[in-house]
């Protein structure tokens, strides 16, 4: 008999309970978020029911808000996220609770690309766990991690290495080498060493960890598999074994279509993959392909919130404006480029610097040259500012020789 079965049978309301959250996690894991959020929502009837008293009435609450919250977040729905952790927040004397608020309000404010306050926040969060529980509580791991994605995100690179690694001692102190959060750690610190061109390394470290994955939970049965193959893949465009990426993108799609059943429309991951195929026929000059795969990633983008996922929607729309100003329809290519702009409006992104030098070209191409010059002279202002960008001496180097090109053109 199943356990939920053998729980209804014996009227174990808490247990069904804690049931219903399990089917909600697995949903929300697999991006079912619908499902995810109608289990959540029985599982927190049921505790309604079970409350004895107003404190646990509130607990209960507060722990189905958390949940919602979280929920979400993963959906790209920040305002609604925000007003569910703040319902969360009502447990002002737990300490463990306060400092999970202040995590979850930084990872709105970091995907909002609010950098600062997100900052703030994380530094709040291990403030309170280190005061009360010790700088070594598994929270702590989980917080460093989100802080090295949050420099990673920066483009301080060398700074969220350095998170990644201290989440990965802590996380292997309280659960595990092998447990699937440590390695959620460990594919970050090797999308790092990818970024900073340690692609030996960055290999090395996802196919011990994809051998890990498959021997604990089956070959090609744990959703974190799909990470690995995308990071395997975008390292292998970088080397130009471009058979090997596209082989390695077509299983990754292949198991994420198995893992989602009826809800590819819906998964980011699905849009991720098609982008990166389109960028791979783009380097080897099937340009008809390449635009095929980039609006099939823009359309399944558009059925979640963007918002969620702006950094693809970002490297999306330069690629796109790179294809079409390849095609010389330089028209097409300003649309996409000065869309994404706009999507980041006035935050700072390390991609804004590109984007800025994507819209210098594409105004060349139309002739237009004092709007080129407005756009070399804005990259330029902001690399001033953000002299920490791991590309500043290139486009330092790309602002003089945009000033030639446009003085011969005057």
């Amino acid at each position: 008999m199943h356990p939920f079965q053998i729980r209804k049978e014996i009227n174990d309301q808490e247990g069904m309970a804690d049931i219903y959250d399990s089917f909600a996690e697995y949903f929300q894991k697999h991006y079912k978020f619908k499902k995810a959020c109608f289990f959540y929502k029985k599982a927190n009837k049921i505790r309604e029911t079970l409350a004895l008293d107003d404190n646990k009435a509130e607990e209960y609450k507060a722990y189905f808000s958390n949940r919602l919250g979280l929920l979400h977040f993963q959906m790209g729905a920040y305002e609604e996220s925000k007003n569910y952790f703040d319902d969360y927040s009502y447990l002002k004397n737990d300490s463990n609770a306060i400092a999970v608020y202040c995590n979850n309000i930084a990872s709105i404010y970091s995907g909002e690309f609010n950098f600062d306050e997100a900052e703030n926040k994380y530094n709040d969060s291990i403030e309170i766990i280190n005061k009360h529980f010790g700088e070594n509580h598994l929270l702590i791991g989980y917080l460093f991690n989100n802080l090295g994605f949050h420099f990673e995100m920066k483009g301080n690179y060398d700074k969220a290495l350095d998170y990644y690694k201290k989440s990965i001692r802590i996380k292997r102190l309280k659960i595990g080498d092998d447990h699937p959060d440590t390695l959620i750690s460990y594919i970050n610190k090797a999308h790092i060493h990818y970024k900073q061109n340690y692609y030996d390394d960055a290999e090395d470290l996802l196919v011990k960890k994809e051998a890990i994955l498959n021997k604990n939970f089956g070959k090609n049965l744990h959703p974190l598999i799909v990470d690995i193959m995308i990071n395997r893949s975008l390292i292998s465009i970088e080397k130009g074994d471009y058979d090997n990426a596209l082989e390695l993108f077509t299983k990754a799609l292949e198991i994420v279509e198995n893992q989602t059943e009826n809800d590819v429309d819906t998964n980011p991951k699905v849009s991720e993959i098609l982008y990166n195929i389109g960028r791979i026929y783009q380097k080897t000059n099937m340009l008809k392909e390449a635009e095929s795969y980039y609006l099939k990633s823009e359309k399944l983008l558009k059925n979640i919130n963007e918002m969620m996922h702006i950094d693809l929607v970002i490297r999306l729309y330069n690629s796109l404006s790179l294809l079409y100003a390849e095609k010389g329809d330089f028209l097409t290519a300003s649309k996409y480029c000065m869309e994404a702009l706009q999507k980041m409006g006035d935050i700072y992104h390390p991609y804004k610097i590109v984007l800025l030098h994507r819209a210098a070209h594409n105004f060349i191409g139309l002739k237009k040259i004092d709007k080129a010059d407005q756009y070399v002279n804005k990259m330029n202002h902001l690399l001033e500012m953000h002299e920490e960008h791991p590309e500043y001496r290139y486009f330092k180097n790309e602002y003089i020789e945009f000033k030639k090109i446009l003085e011969e053109r005057e």
